[in-house]
């Protein structure tokens, strides 16, 4: 089950200033949206730091005779991998805790810490790149779900795990129709809704 479409845009799943409100949304949708959580000019710098990364992914592979367009073929590097057609995962490791990307997050950290709790802590940085000519991608969960199995060990009897992990989307560049935007499918983390997509993602034509 989906959510209602009223909660669907991004001005309703929009967060900011209430924080008990802001956990309760998030836990209901999966998804929520807080604008301005970075300054216009360090994401500009970030991007055209990405951009150079890019373009020396793209030419290591290119030397090692690999192509950047061809998924078939594909490049896995130790900081850098094909993910599809002209679509690169840098992981960067030390080189994401450094400027410019050590961005400042202090605005997303209250609605953080309402999820996961106080002790929460950031875990890994990523960076990825879609160059022109990328193909659509399909919908997929960013962090995987704990199993069953091992919620189980915590003795938890309900339908709905609670949080474990937040993924945070940051957009290096304005999102429009024009340039392909990520897409999220609010209400697509409860249990039920993610067996009924992934089920139907393996049936038969599908």
């Amino acid at each position: 089950q989906l959510l209602p479409w009223e909660l669907t845009s991004p001005a309703a799943l929009e967060v900011g200033s209430d924080s008990a409100r802001d956990a309760d949304l998030l836990a209901y949708a999966g998804v929520v949206v807080r604008r301005n959580a970075v300054c216009r000019d360090a994401v500009a710098v970030a991007r055209t730091r990405a951009e150079e990364l890019a373009a020396e992914a793209t030419r290591r592979a290119t030397a090692r005779g690999a192509d950047a367009g061809d998924a078939s073929a594909g490049f896995h590097f130790a900081d850098a991998s094909q993910r599809g057609p002209f679509r690169l995962d840098l992981r960067l490791g030390g080189a994401l805790e450094a400027p410019p990307f050590d961005l400042p997050l202090d605005a997303i950290w209250p609605q953080v810490r309402a999820a996961l709790g106080e002790d929460a802590v950031l875990r890994r940085r990523g960076l990825v790149v879609g160059l022109p000519g990328a193909s659509d991608q399909a919908y997929h969960a960013d962090a995987p779900r704990v199993p069953p199995e091992v919620w189980a060990e915590h003795e938890s009897a309900t339908r709905t795990q609670p949080a474990h992990s937040l993924v945070v989307f940051l957009p290096l560049c304005d999102l429009n129709e024009a340039n392909g935007p990520t897409a999220f499918l609010p209400g697509s983390h409860q249990r039920w809704t993610s067996d009924a997509l992934e089920a139907e993602a393996d049936a038969p034509g599908s």
